[in-house]
């Protein structure tokens, strides 16, 4: 214990001196610390920003390929109406049937696309429009089968779908068709407004 009293001075002094450089270690590492934060934080920023912009530059990608869709579908149904206008609406016309090309199972199945690309209201709209369709491309198919001379007559279920298809597609057409044109122009007011 003599030994200790008689080198206390010098033990307070190491203990003051090892006091100090854990202070001194301490309050480095916190200064290297809040670099490392601040530098973590600034590129957290910097990537908050890259990911912003990334997400401003898609929004405007699937806007215009969804314009594009609404144009190229408004094209379609178009197209669509007039070649139903050729046909009669009450009963199904062997020449006339034979004579139509314009309604194929890759318009349809093209509408379906095109409607899904642009909304989920165009392609709830199309489900109804497409059904018609297909029945109208179905008798128009029967027909085909059999050449003008041997002659067609359609059946009473096929005379009852045919109707049924006939009033019901120019119809869910036109719905379509005004489901589109309301798409094109919330994107064309949507685009005006970015380029304010």
């Amino acid at each position: 214990m003599t030994w200790l009293d008689s080198h206390a001075a010098a033990i307070q002094a190491l203990a003051g001196i090892a006091t100090l450089l854990v202070t001194i270690t301490l309050a480095c590492l916190t200064a290297w610390y809040v670099k490392v934060t601040r530098s973590i934080a600034r590129s957290a920023g910097e990537q908050a920003e890259y990911l912003k912009d990334q997400l401003i530059h898609a929004k405007k990608e699937s806007n215009a390929a969804r314009s594009q869709a609404a144009s190229a579908l408004l094209a379609l149904v178009r197209r669509l109406q007039a070649s139903l206008v050729g046909l009669d609406a009450q009963s199904p016309r062997h020449r006339q049937l034979l004579e139509h090309s314009q309604l194929g199972l890759v318009d349809i199945e093209q509408l379906e696309r095109l409607a899904t690309d642009v909304s989920a209201v165009a392609a709830f709209h199309t489900g109804q429009t497409v059904e018609a369709l297909r029945t109208i491309h179905s008798v128009i198919s029967d027909a085909r089968t059999v050449n003008i001379v041997t002659g067609w007559v359609a059946s009473d279920a096929q005379n009852t779908a045919w109707l049924a298809a006939m009033a019901a597609a120019p119809k869910a057409l036109e719905r379509l068709e005004g489901d589109t044109q309301d798409h094109l122009s919330g994107y064309l007011r949507w685009k005006a407004k970015q380029k304010d």
